[in-house]
């Protein structure tokens, strides 16, 4: 059993199974073909499958202006746009990206409360990065996506870049009756304060039982929480 052999049999099992694993597929060879498949000949399959059906990363990247380009054009009003570096060797390389399509900045403003809640998460893929994301809540206090950011790291000078387009985009010029919901994470507090001076920013409950649980654990204090 080679590599090549197996993309060509298991190539449109992965296309309906996005989730599937090196190991699932290791199995799945074994299995359905009774054959021996290491684990190197996995990730080699794997990774050429996955370049076949969603094309490479490097490619992806190189179609992100295009792809923004048609965000634009589709969503007038809408915000997005990508930042780029250029190296020592002139290969021009992705920063950081915005974006907020104008059917979710105008449903915010016509159908949500003042209150914005900030996050973040790391993306786990070839080249990492953190995604930051604001989300508003609407009369039926159900979440209602309104930004996201994807940044090489998290710190004051990306949540303040990030935050500053987004009250841009909001046209918040008064601040004084928002109200901005946020963990603890790094440089998000002081940008807060800079951007939206006037809002009152409170700390999620959930986050800081998270962070209380791993120094004061039991229930008594859980229930005094």
């Amino acid at each position: 059993m080679t590599s090549k052999l197996a993309i060509r049999l298991f190539v449109d099992e992965v296309r309906k199974t996005p989730s599937m694993t090196v190991q699932e597929l290791m199995t799945r060879v074994t299995e359905e073909l009774n054959v021996d498949f290491s684990l190197k000949q996995g990730y080699m399959t794997m990774k050429k499958v996955r370049d076949m059906i969603e094309g490479s990363h490097e490619k992806q990247y190189a179609l992100l202006e295009d792809f923004y380009g048609e965000l634009r054009r589709a969503n007038p009003g809408s915000t997005v746009f990508v930042e780029t570096d250029t190296d020592e060797d002139g290969i021009v390389r992705f920063k950081m990206l915005y974006m907020c399509l104008e059917p979710l900045k105008r449903g915010f403003l016509k159908g949500c409360r003042h209150w914005i809640g900030l996050d973040e998460c790391f993306l786990k893929d070839t080249y990492g990065g953190q995604l930051l994301t604001a989300v508003g809540m609407d009369g039926d206090n159900k979440m209602f996506p309104l930004a996201l950011s994807v940044v090489r790291v998290e710190n004051y000078d990306n949540w303040s870049w990030f935050l500053g387009l987004l009250v841009q985009d909001l046209e918040i010029s008064d601040s004084s009756n928002w109200c901005v919901m946020t963990d603890k994470q790094k440089g998000l507090v002081q940008a807060v304060r800079d951007k939206m001076p006037q809002a009152e920013h409170r700390c999620c409950v959930q986050h800081l039982y998270t962070n209380f649980k791993q120094i004061h654990r039991g229930l008594a204090l859980r229930e005094r929480l």
